[in-house]
Order: structure tokens, then C-alpha cells, then sequence
């Protein structure tokens, strides 16, 4: 019989297990979400490029919009392959060396087997030859002189895949140490500086663990992205996330199921520009081994639609003479507003530079003296913010024309306006029938991709008021 006591204590147990559980799943959904969209599915690229060989290591050059990769069987050390991406669609790969066009070799494919690594500008490759890396850089001439990246007194055997940051000048690679009885791979880095490239040192434990680290690959935020068959996955090799912090990188997270499965689920890449990611698995349902898979991302940042700033005010004084005659100032604010008196204010509704011109006229005289450009006045909204050109109010059965103003001229890749009478557009300006009486809410949403890849969605709303003249 179990003791109360010893019951209690595996109680304890079970819910920290249950706990933990818990919030391992809330954190992998939280990131699969962020990175990837909430509604993730997992495409077979299909007999164009999979087949019942083992492909694997997808490289996307995204300057060129070509894949590349590795398809092996069991007896071969396998081809390098490519596939040209065409209005959304992977073409039927090929041979590296019948499209040597695509990487400007200049005829020559000396040691593109050895590929494990191209740049998204197609400019810089590491080649993996006889257990030793080889870093190359595009030239006048194309690719020229290889440089052999130096090893310390312990030999590595690598893995099949590395990856150099935007400058180049730092590798990420994953290996073990040759011939070390139960050695697992890590992941280590080298840098290029003063001159000459640095020894290997291994990243740190929030990294590495006694099991097996592989196919490390950066975001274009500086993010880590890898595989590990540490437990804790789904099964086999699982992918991973760290994000880069001031101190280095931070504790990785697994992403959630489809992403991960209870097969190996390796060399994920997040292709920015496309928006879509790239893995190679195992799983069931493939065509055979390895096969390369794509995700659509939807991740996007969408905010609150708010309403449409009040606008910016500004009081304007002009210089009066304590001597002299009096004046009645009059202002032109440069929008259509005008406005009276030695001192007036004024609110500017849309972002511009605006002259302010004042005349001023003799009390007694009537005499009006000559127009006087006072100044001109920048009127500058948060940078990036959008806003809704059109009237406060307007007349029943009127055709308005509703136009957008970015401020700074930022990028907006998509709009889409929303109006509470059903009426859309996806255009920057469009023209909107006003057929209802009363408040009528016009919204605008614009869309454009931050510098980590992801979709960001702004949304501004202003009231037009709708009078019936008749009921006036």
C-alpha cells in the first residue's frame, strides 16, 4: 500500500509534469505563431523537386529566386540540384551544371558538389571538401580564390550545413570531434578579423547540450535558427528558434506541430522577401526519405484601428509696435484656414510644409498694408503613420474622394479601406458614395513588411458626418 505521504509527493510529480508540460506547449505555440501565422500548413514541394531520393539542405537565393539543394540516394554522395521559382512554383529541378547561368560561374562548377552553404544574394559560398571548410566571394570575375578556414588540434568531422552571417565575416557550423568515442555534433563559430579567420569555439549551453546540434541558419534578424534530437521534441530531430540578445543568443524554443513531427525534421530556413519558410524531413507521406517542404508565413503584427490624430496645433504672434497705430492682423495658414488678430492658432489636419502669410490693415486709415510671408511651417506626423484625406462633413448623396498621406513617404506595400455602408477598395484613393445619413466611419488599413520579414498592419478611422439638407 502506498504511505499518504508518498502518494502526496507523486501527486507533486505528476502536476509539475503537468505544469511543465503546459507551458512548453503555450511557449511553442506562442512562437510558431509570431514567426509563422497561426494557420501553419506544411506543403510537399512534390515530384518537381522531391523524389524517392533523399533531398535535403534547401538553399534559396532569393536575388535569383532559385533553390538549391542536395538529392542523394544511399550509394551516392548525391547532386547538387536546382529549381528556379516562377510565378509561385517551383520549377522541375535540374542539375547544377545545366544552369550554371543562374550563379554566374563563368563555366566552371569545380567543387559545387561540395555546396553547403549560398547567400540569399548569391554572393558568398562555403563548400565543405575532404572534412575542411572552404569560404569563396563573388568577384569581377565571378567566383575565385577559396580561403580554407583553419582547425585547432582537434579534427572535426562536420555536418551538412553552415551559414555565414550578412558581412560574411562570421561562420556558424555544426561538428563533432573525430574519432571521440560518443561525440555529438555541436554548434561552433569562427570570425574573420584582422585580417585572418579565428579558430572554432563553441557556442555556449543555452546551445549546445550532450546530444546533437545541426544545420544552424540566421534570420535576417540575427536569429538562430537550428535542429536537435535533445528530449523534449516531438520525435527525432526537432527545429528550433533562439533569439539574439545583447549577450548572445537566448534559450531556444521547438516549434509546434506541423512544423515538428515525431520524424527528423531538419534545415529550416525562413525565406524572407517570398514570405515562406523551407524544411527537409523524413516524415511520413513524403515521396521517399528526405523530402523538402514549404510553409506559407502569415505571421503578422496587426494593431488596433485608432482614431485619426486631432491634428497639430500652432499659435502664431506677430511683432506689435506699443506705439503704434492699430492693426487688424490677418492670417493665411496655407491650408484654406485663416484667421484674425495679433495672436492666432491654428491646427493642421495632414502632414506638409505650410506657408503662413499676414497681412495687417490701419484701424482708423483702412489702409491695407502688402501681404507679408511670415514663415513656413513643417508639419510632421509620427513617422510612418497614415492618413485619411476627406472632409469632416459632407452632404447626403455625395461623392467623396478619400485619398491616404504616409508620413516620410514611408513604403505601404497593400491598402484596404472599410467603410460602415460595405463599401472597400484596395486602392491608395478611391471614391465613396455617401448614401445614409449620419455618422458614417471610414477605416484604412496599410500593410508593409518590418526588417525582420514580418507583415505589419496599421489601421487609422475618421467620421465623416453625413447631413440631409433637407432636414436641416
Amino acid at each position: 500500500m502506498i504511505s499518504a505521504r508518498l502518494a502526496f509527493l507523486l501527486g507533486l510529480l505528476l502536476l509539475a509534469k503537468t505544469s511543465s508540460s503546459q507551458s512548453e506547449t503555450a511557449d511553442c505555440e506562442a512562437l510558431t505563431n509570431r514567426i509563422l501565422g497561426e494557420a501553419v500548413e506544411v506543403r510537399n514541394l512534390g515530384p518537381r523537386v522531391n523524389s524517392e531520393k533523399q533531398e535535403s539542405n534547401p538553399q534559396f537565393v532569393e536575388s535569383e529566386s532559385y533553390l538549391t539543394f542536395k538529392s542523394s540516394s544511399a550509394d551516392d554522395l548525391g547532386k547538387q540540384t536546382v529549381s528556379e521559382f516562377l510565378k509561385g512554383q517551383f520549377t522541375r529541378s535540374v542539375t547544377i551544371e545545366k544552369r550554371l547561368d543562374l550563379l554566374n560561374l563563368n563555366g566552371s562548377e569545380n567543387g559545387l558538389e561540395n555546396l553547403i552553404y549560398i547567400d540569399p544574394l548569391g554572393t558568398r559560398i562555403v563548400l565543405l571538401q575532404e572534412n575542411t571548410l572552404w569560404v569563396t566571394e563573388r568577384g569581377e570575375d565571378g567566383f575565385e580564390s577559396v580561403v580554407k578556414l583553419p582547425q585547432d588540434s582537434i579534427l572535426f568531422d562536420y555536418a551538412d550545413r553552415a551559414v555565414l552571417d550578412p558581412t560574411g565575416r562570421v561562420i556558424f557550423f555544426s561538428a563533432k570531434k573525430a574519432g571521440a568515442a560518443g561525440a555529438t555534433y555541436d554548434i561552433y563559430r569562427q570570425r574573420y578579423t584582422d585580417g585572418q579567420w579565428t579558430l572554432p569555439e563553441v557556442l555556449g549551453p543555452a546551445i549546445n547540450t550532450e546530444f546533437n546540434e545541426v544545420d544552424p541558419k540566421l534570420t535576417v534578424k540575427g536569429d538562430l535558427t537550428f535542429s536537435s534530437d535533445k528530449p523534449g521534441g516531438l520525435g527525432g530531430f526537432d527545429i528550433y528558434y533562439s533569439e539574439k540578445g545583447d549577450t548572445g543568443f537566448g534559450l531556444p524554443l521547438g516549434f509546434c506541430a506541423p512544423v515538428n513531427s515525431s520524424a527528423n525534421d531538419r534545415h529550416f530556413t525562413l525565406i524572407q522577401k517570398q514570405r515562406f519558410a523551407l524544411l527537409s524531413s523524413d516524415r511520413e507521406a513524403g515521396l521517399g526519405g528526405f523530402d523538402i517542404y514549404s510553409i506559407d508565413v502569415y505571421a503578422e503584427i496587426r494593431s488596433e484601428c485608432v482614431e485619426q490624430t486631432k491634428g497639430v496645433t500652432v499659435t502664431i504672434r506677430a511683432q506689435v509696435d506699443p506705439n503704434g497705430e492699430p492693426l487688424i492682423y490677418h492670417w493665411d495658414f496655407g491650408d484654406g484656414g485663416k484667421g484674425e488678430g495679433s495672436e492666432a492658432s491654428h491646427t493642421y489636419r495632414l502632414p506638409g510644409n505650410y506657408r503662413v502669410v499676414m497681412s495687417a490693415e490701419d484701424v482708423a486709415t483702412g489702409l491695407i498694408y502688402p501681404e507679408e510671408t511670415v514663415n513656413y511651417i513643417p508639419i510632421n506626423f509620427k513617422s510612418g503613420s497614415t492618413v485619411i484625406n476627406c472632409p469632416p462633413e459632407t452632404t447626403l448623396g455625395s461623392i467623396v474622394e478619400l485619398t491616404s498621406i504616409v508620413a516620410d513617404d514611408a513604403p505601404v506595400e497593400e491598402y484596404q479601406w472599410s467603410l460602415n455602408n460595405n463599401q472597400t477598395s484596395n486602392t491608395k484613393s478611391f471614391k465613396a458614395d455617401f448614401l445614409s445619413p449620419g455618422d458614417q466611419v471610414v477605416k484604412l488599413y496599410t500593410s508593409s513588411t518590418n526588417s525582420d520579414g514580418i507583415k505589419v498592419v496599421s489601421c487609422v478611422q475618421k467620421t465623416i458626418n453625413v447631413v440631409d439638407p433637407l432636414k436641416k
